[in-house]
């Protein structure tokens, strides 16, 4: 198993902000204390980049807490939702960074926007979490690798559930497009087997 990494405090404060956007905040107390996470009710780490008591298995942990709560069908449309709120909150906690990419967007088309919002994401993952990113391209598909997935760390699972992944990608490419038009779907996952965990942009139609 790969090594129990600790996470910025920004990354799990953006985690935590993104499940109680979806959840409510008795709904993250619920999910904490299942996770065995009570230490972090009202107790959300600060944004700063220091690194934090918070591990990537913490992670694992509170989403399958969402799971025993709600289901497998239930968590998926849940996590997908916290995916796509942690990317609103990682945006937001990240102002300067995101007014920057804002700019730099002028007079591109859309894959160009991609292509930079997924490589700023996969910098910013690796120096907040520590898990390395790779960015490619397949023809029109996009391809988001995460390496040390913290979604499913430590889990065995007969198909994909990193759907806080999905969610997270999804909302940077309708954020950075400012639009809808793209399918995201992860492919691989280390929870079943797979060296990383792949999720694929790929255009509708």
């Amino acid at each position: 198993m790969p090594e129990d990494i600790r996470m910025t405090n920004i990354a799990f404060r953006t985690m935590l902000v993104g499940v109680e956007e979806i959840a409510g905040k008795n709904g993250l107390k619920t999910i904490l204390n299942m996770a065995g996470l009570s230490q972090y009710i009202d107790n959300f780490p600060p944004s700063n980049l220091e690194k934090g008591t918070a591990k990537i298995s913490d992670c694992s942990k509170y989403e399958n807490a969402i799971r025993e709560i709600f289901g497998d069908k239930g968590a998926k449309a849940i996590l997908f939702g916290v995916g796509a709120a942690q990317a609103m909150a990682w945006i937001e906690e990240n102002k300067e960074l995101a007014e920057a990419t804002l700019k730099a967007f002028e007079g591109m088309d859309n894959v160009e926007r991609i292509r930079i919002i997924l490589g700023t994401a996969a910098a910013a993952v690796f120096e907040q979490i520590g898990s390395e990113i790779v960015v490619t391209e397949d023809g029109d598909d996009f391809l988001y690798e995460d390496k040390l997935c913290n979604h499913c760390f430590g889990m065995k699972t007969t198909e994909p559930i990193c759907h806080t992944a999905s969610g997270f990608v999804y909302a940077l490419v309708r954020w950075a497009t400012r639009k809808g038009d793209y399918d995201v779907t992860q492919i691989k996952c280390t929870g079943m087997g797979d060296e990383s965990c792949i999720v694929r942009v790929r255009p509708k139609g």
